[in-house]
């Protein structure tokens, strides 16, 4: 159960905060996670609602968001998906129906939807 609800938070947490003393936009993780962990985490939520939850999602709006992503988390965008992808495998025993509906209404909010 906490393990679901933190897949959930964290992917809910894409939103960026601009850290105030910097500037930096960093993404919302638990402490020790490194920024392409965290990133990762949330693009993993993608993939498994694509290929679990059958959600059909605008590939170009995807592929920019994770473009964007990777920029923030400091890698190319190949390295940014192959980390995505393990993040959904590590996530994919842990996907409910409440997943998939919080993954649609992500998905519907930011217009990424087919």
């Amino acid at each position: 159960m906490l393990i679901r609800r933190s897949i959930i938070a964290a992917a809910t947490a894409m939103i960026a905060l601009v850290g105030p003393a910097n500037g930096q936009i960093r993404p919302l993780a638990p402490e020790g996670w490194t920024d392409l962990e965290a990133w990762a985490h949330g693009a993993g939520l993608i993939v498994n609602a694509q290929r679990m939850c059958g959600i059909e999602y605008n590939q170009a709006k995807i592929q920019e968001h994770f473009s964007i992503s990777a920029s923030l988390a400091g890698v190319s965008v190949k390295r940014f998906e192959q980390a995505a992808l393990e993040a959904a495998n590590r996530q994919a025993p842990y996907v409910t129906q409440e997943t998939c509906r919080t993954a649609r209404s992500i998905a519907r909010r930011n217009g990424w939807l087919r």
